[in-house]
């Protein structure tokens, strides 16, 4: 176990008369104790606060709220945390966040078998666990042919709900494993499905799943996704599925659409809402970040370089969602103060155009339009010229287009909402090696930001505005 890098400790410190008086010593056990967790993997411990000791008595609910087990790491295997659970009972109440990882630090190479009863031990023991990730783990075939059938009559007192279940990377040997995990939990908020592996068999039980999923994310691509879809959707219990939320960032080039396109087919009009972040298909992450800042290769590119031609991905975005019934579609907008003139407008291009194709092959009975405006780097008055398309007539155009073919196709369109100052970009897209944007320049408020934003989008989306549904939100992050 480690608590690596999400262990954090946020705490308000007293006002001090001054800058040492009454500072005390941090307790030496409880230095040991941390310390003592991470010894052998400081690499990976990406922050560790620890609080003066007036607010010792508060340090370990945080310290300990998201933890991770790593199998393939000789010092923290399962037993020694569950070992380090029974010595410290207190903990496990606090934790809220677990990840298992079955790589190692210095390789991607997938390293751990991990047993079902692992994970499900994992949730009988984390009584308010939250979020549950799992990462680049082999589940092998269960012991027992009617595991599912047992996890499945659990009592629904004892099933958990989580807002998250993550799969990432992991080859399925066989899909019982994660049956089994499913019926193990009644309600699921968001279920992410990243990448996953599938060589197996579809040889799973007949059982029915009595689990509640309210959203399922999906990334990456996904070999023989329309078998896994169908078979989950076939094994939901009837009427658990309508009012499903969809969510993609399209990363992946073509087969994450095409995995998306088998996602789609397979609940069909159990889908109220989609969620599709255009810019994993639209251009490569550098092109909006600073090499040096995301977490990928490094390369001597900067911000005044011209970006590659190849940058910006070519592939035709070719998405059919006119057999759904949804009634609202999320779109989001992503600028980048990092990258000004023909290098930003020729995002904001691609942006557009494909957020057009998206939005024109939706059926035409949406009544709720989210674009959610993201951006990297600080808030610049700027940059919106580049937004605008001052420089660039195609940017003007494309908004012009987007503005008068929405009126012209929904007609039963309530609102298009504009949601402003989404700060959720790191959130996303990350781990960054810096959370601060490196590019200089001023700043300004929230307020001030949201105030520029509403400026300008009544200027290029002006027949929206003026039938009354174009709207604006201040984003909650």
């Amino acid at each position: 176990m480690d608590a690596g890098k999400h262990a954090n400790v946020h705490e308000a410190h007293p006002e001090l008369t001054s800058p040492t008086t009454n500072i005390q010593p941090f307790p030496p056990e409880i230095l040991d104790a941390v310390l003592s967790h991470v010894e052998g993997d400081i690499t990976t411990l990406r922050t560790c606060t620890l609080v003066c000791a007036s607010w010792a008595a508060l340090a370990r609910p945080y310290l300990f709220k998201k933890v991770a087990c790593r199998p393939a790491v000789p010092t923290r295997t399962w037993d020694d945390f569950f070992e380090f659970l029974a010595t410290s009972p207190d903990v496990a109440r606090y934790i809220r966040w677990f990840t298992v990882d079955g790589g190692t630090p210095s390789s991607r190479v997938i390293m751990s078998n991990v047993q079902t009863e692992r994970v499900l031990e994992v949730l009988e023991r984390l009584p308010l666990l939250v979020g549950l990730y799992i990462t680049k783990v082999v589940f092998p075939r269960p012991h027992a042919d009617n595991a599912v059938e047992r996890a499945a009559k659990t009592p629904s007192a004892r099933r958990r709900q989580l807002q998250v279940l993550s799969i990432h990377s992991c080859p399925f040997l066989t899909l019982v494993p994660l049956y089994r995990l499913l019926a193990s939990i009644a309600h699921i908020e968001t279920f992410a499905v990243h990448d996953p592996i599938l060589i197996c068999s579809f040889d799973l039980p007949p059982e029915s799943l009595d689990t509640d999923i309210r959203a399922i994310h999906v990334e990456g691509t996904f070999a023989r996704a329309g078998q896994f879809w169908a078979s989950l959707r076939h094994r939901l219990p009837s009427g658990s599925a309508p009012g499903l939320s969809v969510v993609t960032r399209l990363i992946g080039g073509w087969r994450a659409v095409a995995s998306l396109q088998e996602l789609l087919a397979a609940f069909g009009t159990d889908i109220q809402s989609v969620s599709v972040n255009v810019l994993g298909a639209s251009c490569e992450l550098r092109s909006v970040v600073r090499p040096s800042i995301v977490a990928a290769p490094p390369t001597s590119i900067d911000e005044t370089v011209t970006i590659p031609s190849s940058d910006f991905l070519a592939f035709p975005l070719t998405l059919n969602m006119q057999f759904l019934s949804i009634q609202t579609l999320v779109l989001y907008f992503t600028t980048a103060s990092m990258r000004m003139g023909g290098d930003a407008t020729t995002l904001y291009t691609r942006l557009l155009e494909n957020n057009w194709r998206v939005l024109f092959n939706a059926p035409t009975s949406i009544t709720h339009i989210e674009l959610r405006f993201q951006r990297y780097g600080p808030h610049l008055r700027s940059a919106l010229d580049d937004v605008r398309g001052v420089i660039d007539p195609a940017v003007e155009w494309w908004w012009s287009k987007l503005d008068e073919s929405t009126l012209a196709r929904f007609s039963d369109l309530e609102a298009f909402i504009c949601v402003l100052c989404d700060g959720g970009f790191v959130e996303q897209y990350g781990p960054f090696e810096d959370a601060e944007p490196v590019a200089s320049g001023p700043s300004c408020s929230r307020q001030q930001e949201f105030d520029d934003y509403v400026e300008l989008l009544k200027g290029v989306l002006p027949r929206l505005h003026e039938r009354g549904i174009l709207r604006f939100r201040m984003s909650d992050v």
